[in-house]
């Protein structure tokens, strides 16, 4: 009878030991990181639509799954070699410390892109992802990367249309898409209405004429002819 119960009591104390043993172990479980859009969500940064600037901040936002902590928590992005053709330094830089602040499951860093002259002729990618570190894991698959497409380039879009180029802008050219751009501030008169695309192609036409009276012509590359926009006013 002896033997029986210390056995039993032995027993009871190892199943103890184990139970606190898991208990710990789940309390300090990992936590998670990952990005709030999903990876097949990419981004595109034009520089065409954003005249004037040779810098655009594009943010990313992150979560972590668990408990905010009481102080700043960091967690880590890096660069995949996979998809990227950016260069850093040059067409990027990454903030240099990403942290959860006190009290927080969310944070907001931006990724910083800059103009270069290739960005007229192509297209650069980079594609960031959520790393380990001393205090997160990489969450959800489907959310560990965030991709930005990055460019300079410009192309006829479809609203500019034969009544365009009739009584409004004229032939299309890429130089006077940017010019309507930096001029008016206006990339998109789809819908607009008769008023307002008149507006931005008097707006155009005026500022060529002061150019051609300061003695500075502007003349259209894609048919070496003086640019001239056929819209009445």
């Amino acid at each position: 009878m002896k033997k029986w119960i210390i056995s039993f009591l032995l027993y009871g104390c190892y199943m103890a030991t184990s139970c606190k043993e898991d208990k710990l172990e789940t309390y300090h479980a990992a936590n998670y990181v990952q990005f709030a859009d999903p990876s097949s969500d990419s981004v595109t940064v034009a520089f065409v639509f954003s005249p004037g600037k040779d810098t655009i901040s594009v943010p990313m936002v992150a979560f972590m799954s668990g408990l905010a902590g009481n102080q700043a928590t960091p967690y880590a992005i890096s660069v995949s070699s996979t998809g990227t053709t950016a260069e850093e330094g040059r067409q990027y830089t990454l903030p240099a410390v990403t942290s959860f602040e006190p009290g927080q499951v969310t944070d907001t860093s931006n990724v910083c892109f800059f103009r270069t002259a290739d960005m007229q002729q192509k297209a650069f990618r980079l594609v960031v992802q959520v790393a380990a570190n001393d205090h997160f894991l990489p969450g959800d698959l489907a959310y560990q990367t965030k991709t930005f497409i990055v460019h300079d380039m410009i192309a006829q879009p479809a609203w500019w249309n034969a009544d365009i180029i009739k009584n409004y802008l004229g032939a299309y050219s890429d130089q006077k898409y940017r010019l309507l751009i930096e001029q008016t501030g206006v990339s998109d008169l789809a819908g607009s209405s008769v008023s307002e695309k008149r507006a931005a192609a008097i707006q155009l036409k005026y500022w060529l004429a002061r150019e051609k009276a300061a003695g500075r012509t502007v003349w259209d590359n894609a048919n070496n002819q003086e640019m001239t926009v056929p819209v009445k006013g």
